[in-house]
C-alpha cells in the first residue's frame, strides 16, 4: 500500500518503524539554560550540581512516543487468552518488568521529598516481586538526586 502511494524505500522504512518498532519512552526535544552564566562555566560543571554555588535553572521540552502497535496487540492478546502456568509465568514477568520501569520512571521524576516517598512506598509494596537490581537501581537514584 505505501509503494502504491509512491513512497521511496526510506520512508517506507520509517514509517513501518514508527508503528511497529519504536519503544515508549519521553524524550527531550530542547533544554535551554534559563540564566546566564559566568566566562568558564564549563570547567566546574557536572551534571546535577550547582555551578560557583548556584543551581542552573534550565528550561526543558518533552515529547512522548506513544507504544507501537505491537505491544498495544500483545496486551490485548494476554487478556483473551487462557494460558498453562508457564505461560501465566511469562505474563506475570512481563507485567512484573512493566511495574517496575513505571516505578523507575518516577523515581527519575521525584523531585519533593513527598514524590520520593511514594516511589518509597510503592517498591516497599511490590518488593516480593521486583528484582533485587531493580530496588537497587530504584533506591540509588533516590538517594543521588539533588534538591
Amino acid at each position: 500500500m505505501l509503494k502504491r502511494r509512491g513512497l521511496d524505500q526510506e520512508s517506507i522504512r520509517r514509517k513501518m518503524w514508527a508503528a511497529f518498532d519504536r519503544e515508549p519512552e519521553e524524550i527531550v526535544t530542547k533544554v535551554e539554560l534559563a540564566a546566564e552564566l559566568g566566562p568558564n562555566w564549563i570547567a566546574s560543571f557536572t551534571p546535577g550540581k550547582k555551578i560557583d554555588g548556584k543551581q542552573v535553572p534550565t528550561v526543558t521540552e518533552k515529547r512522548i512516543i506513544k507504544p507501537s502497535i505491537w505491544e498495544i496487540e500483545r496486551s490485548k492478546a494476554l487478556c483473551d487468552l487462557h494460558h498453562t502456568k508457564t505461560q501465566w509465568s511469562k505474563v506475570y514477568e512481563l507485567v512484573w518488568n512493566r511495574v517496575a520501569k513505571a516505578i523507575l520512571t518516577l523515581a527519575y521524576q521525584a523531585k519533593s521529598e513527598k514524590e520520593k516517598n511514594c516511589v518509597r512506598r510503592l517498591v516497599s509494596k511490590f518488593q516480593h516481586k521486583l528484582l533485587q537490581d531493580e530496588i537497587r537501581k530504584i533506591g540509588s537514584i533516590l538517594s543521588n538526586s539533588v534538591e
